[in-house]
C-alpha cells in the first residue's frame, strides 16, 4: 500500500490495519524463536510499535497469542465453508473441509510451528490453544448431526467423528515425512479416507464376537 492509499484510510481502519501486522509479526516470531521466548518488545520492534500502542491493543502476550489463533486459525474458513454448504452432499462438504484444513496448515508454517512447539511444555499457552480445536470439532459435529436429523448419515457419535476428520489431517501432517506417500497426493488420501469413513469396509455389520 503507498502512502497515497493509506491516507485514505480512516482511523478505524488504520488501526485495523496496524492491529493486523502486530498479529501477523508475532506469527511469525512466535513460529521462528518461540513463544516463550518471543516478548512484547521484541513484536515492537519488529513492527515499529511503540509500547504503549502494544498494550493499547494486546493486555498482554497471551491475548495476543489468542488473537493470532483467531485470525489465522481454520475456524472462519470451516464457519464459511459450513455456510455455503447447505445443499451440497455430506461427502463432497467434508472433502472440503479436510482440504481446506490442510492448505491452511501448509501456507501457515509459522502457526503450525507455534503449536507444535509450545503445546507440551507451556501449560498457559496450552490453554489458549484448546479453545481452538474444541471449538472447531463442535462446529464439524454440529453439521453432522444435523445430516443425522435429515436423515443422510446413521446415528453415530459426532464428537469422535469430528475429531477423525481433524486428526486425519494433523496426522498426514506430522508423518509425511517418516511414511511413504505412495503415488496418492494428499488431496487424493484424504478423499480414500473419508469414502472409507462414510460407507465402511464391512460388507454386513460385524460384532465383536
Amino acid at each position: 500500500m503507498n502512502i497515497k492509499e493509506e491516507k485514505k484510510l480512516t482511523k478505524k481502519e488504520q488501526a485495523l490495519l496496524r492491529r493486523n501486522q502486530i498479529i501477523d509479526t508475532a506469527m511469525e516470531l512466535f513460529g521462528r524463536q518461540g513463544y516463550s521466548r518471543t516478548t512484547i518488545k521484541d513484536i515492537s520492534e519488529a513492527t515499529g510499535t511503540s509500547m504503549g500502542l502494544m498494550y493499547h491493543y494486546f493486555a498482554s502476550k497471551e491475548e495476543l497469542l489468542a488473537a493470532v489463533f483467531e485470525r489465522h486459525s481454520y475456524i472462519a474458513p470451516l464457519r464459511s465453508t459450513l455456510t455455503i454448504s447447505n445443499t451440497k452432499p455430506v461427502r463432497e462438504v467434508l472433502y472440503a473441509i479436510a482440504n481446506g484444513f490442510y492448505d491452511l496448515l501448509v501456507s501457515k508454517q509459522d502457526l503450525v510451528n507455534i503449536i507444535f512447539n509450545e503445546i507440551r511444555i507451556n501449560p498457559a499457552f496450552n490453554k489458549t490453544w484448546s479453545i481452538i480445536p474444541a471449538e472447531g470439532i463442535k462446529i464439524i459435529s454440529d453439521y453432522l448431526t444435523i445430516n443425522i436429523a435429515s436423515g443422510k448419515l446413521k446415528l453415530h457419535n459426532t464428537e469422535v467423528a469430528a475429531r477423525s476428520m481433524l486428526y486425519m489431517v494433523i496426522m498426514h501432517i506430522i508423518t509425511r515425512d517418516v511414511f511413504p506417500q505412495g503415488n496418492l497426493s494428499a488431496k487424493q488420501y484424504f478423499k480414500e479416507t473419508i469414502d472409507i469413513f462414510l460407507d465402511g469396509i464391512a460388507v454386513q455389520p460385524m460384532t465383536n464376537k
